[in-house]
């Protein structure tokens, strides 16, 4: 027969044992977040790149069918060379920065206005260091999709092509894609 301070003691080693078992998983807990959170950026990441270059290349089916670059992202929902309009896995609201071909009117009292095209590429809004790393890049704002037709110059101006503004004869520029600036 058990007398009532040997209960109580059983009680009180168990009470010890489940706050030893408890410590050790709130200790493993600590640990195994951080790596879970670098393994979740990490998947975000690598989603981010695989859809930017499905949009990426359904720009440049449009521009081989039509010869010009889409207006909008959902035009290339509505003439199926895109499956569905993918949202940007890293930010938070899902909106891509989108990079219009860009030419620069020269005025005849020698200012300049830049004109925003037809988007040409994404890149995501954020700011971010990234894990992965996208040629040779590992700053989310640094990964740019942008779509170039075989032969053309980075900046999405094809060898040839006149800018608005520009004499005949003088070397041309090549163009930076821009990002829409936010209303």
């Amino acid at each position: 027969m058990k007398t009532g301070n040997n209960c109580r003691s059983e009680k009180g080693f168990t009470l010890a044992a489940l706050l030893v078992a408890i410590f050790i998983m709130v200790l493993l807990w600590g640990i195994a977040t951080p790596v879970w959170i670098k393994m979740n950026q990490r998947e975000k990441e690598i989603e981010c790149i695989w859809r930017a270059q499905q949009i990426k290349q359904a720009i440049g089916r449009y521009y081989y069918k039509f010869g010009a670059y889409p207006p909008t992202l959902e035009i290339l929902v509505d003439k199926r060379f895109l499956r569905k309009n993918y949202k940007d896995p890293i930010w938070p609201d899902g909106e891509w920065e989108l990079l219009h071909q860009t030419n620069v009117e020269v005025k005849k009292d020698g200012t300049s206005k830049v004109i925003f095209g037809p988007i040409i590429g994404v890149m995501s809004q954020s700011k971010a260091t990234s894990i992965v790393w996208y040629e040779k890049q590992n700053k989310h704002e640094k990964w740019r999709f942008i779509f170039y037709p075989q032969g053309a110059m980075p900046g999405g101006q094809v060898p040839g092509q006149s800018v608005p503004g520009q004499r005949p004869g003088q070397p041309q520029q090549p163009q930076q894609p821009q990002p829409v600036p936010k209303k």
